[in-house]
């Protein structure tokens, strides 16, 4: 420090204004302020003989000191520069080390940030394309049943035009006359026989109808959940979905289908006020 003259210094308002507080002479301001500038300019210590402004300048000195200070930093920083950067060992080199780190930190942390948005995103999509394939298979058994309920009723209207044909054969007075009693016995349990039959292949015709009716009915109330999803968020939907969705014993009807009035929107309002509640929240959808 103090290896060369500066060219021009800071004179602070402090400076003036202790100078006015202490009283001093004119002729005492003028050497207490000569004495600023020549330390600061020329380094050289001033000698006063008043105690007060000895006492002053004492006071003074610490910020001179430290712009002196930051006067010959910037002026090395500037012949350093020009020989390409702050020597090994300097404070600057090193706050330039720690200021590159720092860069390289925040681009890995940057990269780790968006991998893992990109995680996020991913897993979000999964979740919709299993959703959309747990949709299209239940459209799809849907359509299965559907097909196998409607083969199965063209079966049995077939099979009852067939019947109904072969008893009005068997029934004709000439084959009538022309059959014993052992023949009409065999036929009386051929008949009771195919009757059975086709009773019980019409109930099962009719349950699957049933089935197939539930599981459309099934869809169809989910499906009419899915324009509420930005209104009231995808979880709460599907608890109220399992919940009314739920079939009876038989198998006929779902829970909401037995109630005596039914509004949608009625009922998610009311859903959703008493999740909230329950919560211990405010309702505000």
């Amino acid at each position: 420090m103090k290896d060369a003259n500066m060219e021009s210094l800071v004179f602070y308002r402090s400076y003036m204004e202790a100078a006015q507080q202490a009283e001093l002479s004119e002729q005492d301001r003028c050497l207490f302020y000569e004495g600023i500038i020549n330390y600061a300019t020329f380094h050289q210590d001033p000698e006063f003989t008043n105690p007060v402004v000895k006492g002053l300048f004492v006071v003074c000195k610490a910020n001179i000191d430290a712009n002196i200070l930051k006067y010959e930093q910037r002026k090395n920083a500037v012949e350093y520069g020009k020989k390409g950067g702050a020597p090994k060992g300097n404070k600057n080199a090193a706050k330039t080390k720690r200021t590159e780190e720092k860069s390289q930190r925040k681009a890995e942390g940057y990269g780790q940030k968006e991998k893992k948005e990109n995680g996020h995103d991913n897993e979000e999509h999964a979740l919709d394309n299993e959703e959309n394939k747990r949709n299209e298979k239940i459209s799809e058994d849907s359509e299965n049943k559907q097909n196998l309920a409607e083969k199965a009723t063209e079966n049995a209207t077939s099979y009852e035009e067939k019947e109904t044909t072969e008893i009005e054969q068997k029934t004709t007075p000439e084959t009538t006359l022309n059959e014993n009693a052992d023949d009409n016995d065999y036929e009386n349990k051929n008949n009771n026989s195919n009757v059975s039959s086709f009773l019980e292949k019409s109930k099962k015709e009719k349950d699957i109808k049933e089935q197939r009716t539930l599981q459309q009915r099934n869809v169809d109330f989910y499906n009419s959940l899915l324009p509420y999803v930005k209104q009231y968020g995808r979880e709460p939907l599907q608890e109220f979905y399992y919940y009314w969705a739920e079939p009876n014993i038989e198998r006929t009807k779902l829970k909401f289908e037995m109630e005596r009035t039914w509004l949608l929107e009625v009922r998610l309002d009311a859903w959703m006020r008493k999740r909230a509640r329950l919560e211990g929240r405010k309702f505000n959808y």
